[in-house]
């Protein structure tokens, strides 16, 4: 089913094809059936469209069935083509899925121009693509201009934060604490085993 606002390629039927390039994504701007179209278009159907395109031997039969006309648009372009849905072979909606690029933004708020990021910027690319199952993008971006903060104000903002990381118990937490636990009992396990294999060789 067509709706106004999706891209798509459309497939058009002779003898109107030549109106529409099929390798061209273009966009649904209006759906309008036939008995409105001259109202709220503000066009006459039967001249703009029926004559035109020299298919005027189906208009009386189009009128009766009250089909939607179709207006689309070629992107750069500001003229809206009309073509009858009937005329309209391929319908977008069952080959196509409409993708959209998103970002999504952290705001972190006022911190020191120098901090490193680094480490955290690893973790959302992490847990960012195995949970979508994509490879994201991490980028630090500066949203304001540069603020300056005295000395005092500064200590007592590292001391909150430290704080803040020393008493987090959120589960994210507890599963980070727990991957390092493991890793490091894993790092010991494999110096007692180097060891055992070196004390058995001697």
């Amino acid at each position: 089913m067509l709706v106004t606002g999706i891209r798509g390629k459309f497939s058009i039927k002779e003898p109107v094809s030549n109106l529409v390039d099929d390798s061209v994504l273009y966009e649904v701007t209006s759906k309008v059936p036939i008995r409105e179209f001259n109202r709220d278009m503000g066009l006459d159907a039967k001249v703009t469209i029926y004559t035109t395109y020299g298919i005027l031997d189906k208009y009386d039969e189009d009128v009766d069935n009250n089909i939607y006309i179709i207006g689309i648009l070629k992107p750069g372009s500001v003229d809206v083509i009309y073509i009858p849905e009937t005329y309209i072979s391929r319908d977008v909606n069952q080959e196509y899925i409409e993708y959209v690029e998103k970002i999504l933004a952290f705001n972190i708020g006022l911190v020191p121009v120098n901090l490193d990021l680094t480490n955290l910027q690893e973790k959302l690319v992490s847990v960012l693509s195995n949970e979508i199952g994509i490879e994201v993008q991490v980028k630090e971006v500066i949203q304001s201009g540069v603020e300056l903060v005295d000395k005092a104000t500064h200590e007592t903002n590292i001391m909150e934060r430290n704080n803040y990381l020393a008493n987090d118990n959120s589960i994210s937490k507890q599963l980070s604490d727990q991957i390092e636990l493991n890793d490091n009992l894993q790092r010991q396990l494999e110096i007692v085993n180097i060891a055992l294999q070196t004390k058995i060789k001697n």
